[in-house]
């Protein structure tokens, strides 16, 4: 994250030099620095999803279930979910 904040420092200085006119190499500049910039928050985002799914064993469990119903009747399916907060600790409602 400090990459994102040298590289936004950066565009700041590069936008205000050439606040008066529109310098054509400013805002080449200016471009290649937000390019950058949104592949290196792209990149720090895909590893914050890997460390997510290595802490997680990489498993995700669905369950499908099949509700046959004939004729007129109606049918209401519902299972359980279990939730809370990390550790165990159930959230106050």
């Amino acid at each position: 994250m400090r990459l994102a904040e040298k590289a936004s420092a950066q565009l700041d200085l590069v936008t205000n030099r050439s606040a008066p006119v529109v310098r054509q190499d400013a805002t080449a500049e200016a471009i290649q620095i937000t390019a950058a910039m949104a592949r290196m928050m792209d990149s720090f985002q895909r590893g914050v999803l890997v460390l997510e799914r290595l802490r997680k064993g990489g498993q995700q469990v669905v369950v499908v279930q099949h509700v046959n119903v004939s004729g007129d009747a109606k049918a209401v399916a519902a299972g359980s979910v279990e939730g809370g907060l990390p550790g165990g600790t159930k959230r106050e409602t």
